[in-house]
């Protein structure tokens, strides 16, 4: 058995070495980057969103429930909404539910990946106080499966 005095000198020992390491921490200074503002049409993303919105891209557990044309609306319907994207990255599908859009950027030492997902869980209509995949604009508030989870990342 270990004398408690061997155990405690290691405890303080442990404490002095990461209190020590701590004090002597420096965080790697990074060049600030100036940000411009930028602007929103707000009234475009809004539709952009509720036409995203429009498209039933429910997965389930069991694939054969999905509804594919729903899923191939929803790839066709991208382009049209943001064309300039498609013109500026290169298209691929990876699997027939994913798509990768790579813009090549000027540096492949530092990639940034962006990433969402377009399918949503069902949703009944009797759950929801507006129908779920209407993409309904009500009084400054867009209804509908996606708005929050996860279509909304997608069209940012």
């Amino acid at each position: 058995m270990i004398p408690a005095i061997i155990i405690f000198g290691i405890v303080i020992a442990f404490i002095f070495i990461l209190l020590t390491r701590t004090l002597a921490f420096k965080p790697h200074k990074h060049e600030l980057i100036e940000v411009s503002r930028v602007s929103v049409d707000e009234d475009r993303v809004t539709h952009s969103l509720a036409e995203m919105i429009k498209c039933k891209t429910i997965s389930y557990n069991e694939k054969s429930l999905e509804d594919d044309r729903e899923f191939e609306k929803f790839k066709n319907l991208l382009p049209t909404l943001f064309p300039r994207v498609y013109e500026a990255c290169s298209f691929e599908e990876p699997t027939d539910r994913s798509i990768l859009l790579r813009w090549r950027g000027k540096r492949v030492d530092c990639p940034t990946v962006l990433m969402a997902h377009y399918d949503v869980v069902s949703a009944a209509k009797e759950d929801w106080d507006k129908p779920p995949f209407l993409g309904l604009i009500e009084n400054e508030t867009l209804w509908g499966r996606g708005a929050i989870d996860t279509k909304v990342t997608l069209n940012a």
